[in-house]
């Protein structure tokens, strides 16, 4: 558990370092069919992610509904709220492509296989925790877009194509979940197989997404022109957020006078964010409204908070387990 957590943290590392010091053209415009292997990539996560639901037991954890909707609404209006407040407070420190980074990280859903690990982990409840990520993500795939091109619409970039981006996202975001769901629920067996024997999968296919961006970026020099301070800061703003997030989140989920197993659950699907549903869409969003060059560093905000959350939900796992 402890390789697989951090294994992954190292692989982005690694990414980044090799994307930066070893791009290669060759790699970023390979195709497949031809279509880009980038967007091929992306459509086979959520084939994957439709194929993995497991309708049953999500049904199993559908109430209360106070706790999934507590954790929604921290997911996509009480997170971006909190990072407003503190964009507004730090103005003076955040570039606009970094700004448009917290925008995206605010309004993304939580994580489904970490909140689920950590929620069971700390003797939570396992089937609320299932429900309540899956149905974060769902959500994500209209609210996301929506968010992030009403954001691109008003900010300095006002000139791009909504429909295009629209299109884009439906085909390769809503479609292949729809799909993935309807062969889990024809062939159900062959399904779980699949799952069971393709977890190295979205891990692999998220750290050559982050290469792509970071190659495209550099070769822009859109990231290269970031200073180191602004690196720093940006890890200290999603640190300072994660633990404002988390703290909040703790102090209002006992608002909710549930038992503890539920409060469990609550905290870990309220606070985190996802990477694995984040990235794609990200990706998705800004190539096709044009801006793949500020990819990297609009994605530097998701990037440092995933990594801390991991850290901090692995870090308060005996507190959890007694105290919440």
């Amino acid at each position: 558990m402890r390789f697989k957590r951090y294994g992954f943290v190292a692989g982005l590392a690694l990414t980044i370092l090799a994307a930066i010091h070893y791009p290669q053209d060759r790699l970023i415009h390979a195709q497949l069919f031809n279509l880009s292997l980038s967007n091929v990539a992306i459509w086979l996560i959520f084939f994957r992610q439709g194929l993995s639901i497991q309708t049953s037991e999500l049904l199993a954890g559908r109430s209360p509904l106070k706790l999934h909707a507590f954790v929604l609404g921290w997911n996509f209006l009480l997170f971006p709220a909190v990072t407003a407040i503190l964009l507004f407070l730090f103005s003076q420190f955040v570039s606009e492509e970094l700004r448009l980074g917290f925008c995206l990280l605010s309004v993304m859903p939580t994580t489904v296989a970490a909140s689920i690990a950590l929620t069971t982990a700390a003797g939570g409840h396992t089937a609320n925790a299932l429900f309540s990520s899956v149905y974060s993500n769902l959500i994500a795939i209209i609210w996301v877009p929506t968010v992030s091109i009403l954001y691109l619409r008003f900010s300095e970039n006002p000139d791009f194509g909504i429909l295009q981006a629209l299109t884009k996202l439906s085909v390769l975001i809503a479609l292949p979940l729809l799909i993935g769901q309807i062969v889990r629920n024809v062939l159900h067996n062959p399904s779980v197989i699949i799952c069971r024997k393709t977890t190295w999968f979205c891990p692999t296919v998220i750290l050559w997404l982050v290469y792509v961006a970071f190659v495209q970026s550099v070769q822009s020099s859109s990231f290269t022109q970031l200073q180191t301070k602004q690196i720093a800061f940006t890890v200290f703003l999603s640190g300072t957020i994660l633990l404002l997030v988390s703290g909040l989140v703790s102090w209002s989920s006992h608002c909710l006078q549930l038992e503890r197993d539920r409060r469990v659950a609550a905290f870990y699907c309220a606070s985190q964010k996802s990477l694995v549903t984040g990235l794609p869409l990200a990706t998705t969003l800004l190539t096709s409204v044009g801006q793949p060059a500020v990819l990297a560093v609009a994605l530097l905000p998701l990037l440092a908070y995933h990594t801390l959350q991991l850290l901090l939900g692995a870090g308060l796992l005996s507190y959890c387990r007694k105290r919440v």
